[in-house]
């Protein structure tokens, strides 16, 4: 059941990414496209391909401070597993980078897979709270040209989702950290159904897993993580911004902020290997709400893409490589591990 919901999942994802292809081939002048591209000044690459790797970078620091309750590990072993987990986000199905490099780490710091996966999950909690910052900045900074827009609007309707969703998956994973009462029973209504010996392992495997949530327990760590998601997320929208000069777009800063959100809302929407398609039409919605030509934003969108695809997976693979991996078998694992 779980594999047909999966595989149902992915051709989901291909679908809609066809669909937004199709509709740019049949709905857009490519002759203008084409254009765009060829008038862009590609100098403004080089700083946001440096910035992609600085994110990188700086997100193997910030899992190390997730980790180390469990075991204090090497920046290169954070940031050579993070590597190989966007990789696979950018080249696999069903966004399975996240079981990927939690497979990965474990297997590198001998260190239970179920921990080393909560890591990745408390991780996401953070970032899910840093877009909600962010989001309310934008919605409070940001003046549209008409509050009735229906991107404006939309984007709100969907922001205010998101949040609520992260609220409740934050608090949660906190209460489940914690051990409160509710939750307690609730894991024990889960294993209870599992037969003698299955429910002895399965509560090995969650107590594994809520080991991995003790990053939240030390406010001094916490505060180091909250230090690390303000600079991730302040510095991932000016790659948005470089971008932006490279086709001569005289936007507001901000602009580059609220087509960031727009891009993490949009990525959250099933689509094929390296979010083609939804990542393209999320920039596309936020750049025509600045007024800029549906055609020009499509091509802005495949130049920020292709950085990011590249810078995401090259070294990924070259990781792959050293840890003598092979995309066959880090699937395979990171199959058995969602199992």
């Amino acid at each position: 059941m779980k594999s047909t919901g999966r595989n149902l999942a992915i051709w989901i994802g291909w679908a809609i990414s066809i669909a937004f292809i199709a509709w740019a081939v049949l709905k857009m002048d490519l002759a203008k496209v084409w254009g765009a591209l060829a008038m862009a000044d590609y100098r403004w690459v080089i700083p946001a391909a440096v910035l992609n790797i600085v994110l990188l970078i700086s997100r193997g620091f910030r899992w190390r401070h997730f980790i180390a309750p469990i075991k204090q590990v090497s920046f290169m072993s954070s940031f050579s597993a993070m590597c190989i987990g966007f990789m696979a986000n950018m080249v696999l199905p069903a966004r399975i980078g996240e079981f990927v490099r939690a497979y990965v780490l474990a297997k590198k710091e001998s260190i239970p897979k179920s921990s080393a996966l909560a890591t990745v999950v408390i991780e996401r909690g953070f970032d899910g709270l840093s877009v909600v910052v962010m989001m309310l900045l934008i919605f409070t900074v940001v003046e549209p040209p008409d509050a009735n827009d229906v991107f404006w609007t939309s984007l709100k309707i969907a922001g205010v989702s998101a949040s609520i969703f992260f609220m409740i998956f934050f608090t949660g994973l906190y209460l489940f950290h914690r051990r409160v009462r509710f939750m307690e029973w609730a894991v024990e209504r889960l294993v209870g159904f599992l037969p003698g010996e299955y429910s002895v392992k399965a509560q090995e495997i969650i107590e594994a897993f809520r080991k991995g949530f003790d990053s939240i327990a030390d406010w001094r760590r916490i505060l180091k993580i909250v230090l690390w998601c303000a600079f991730i997320w302040g510095a991932a929208a000016p790659f948005n911004y470089f971008i932006f000069q490279a086709f001569d777009l005289d936007l507001p800063i901000s602009a580059s902020f609220l087509v960031l959100l727009s891009q993490i809302l949009g990525v959250m929407v099933p689509s094929a290997p390296g979010f083609i398609g939804v990542y393209h039409a999320a920039t596309i919605a936020g750049l025509v709400f600045y007024g800029v030509d549906s055609e020009l934003a499509l091509s802005v969108a495949l130049v920020l893409h292709i950085i990011m695809f590249t810078m995401q997976t090259i070294p990924g693979l070259i990781f792959l490589w050293m840890e003598q991996y092979s995309l066959r078998d880090i699937k395979h694992a990171a199959d058995g591990e969602e199992e």
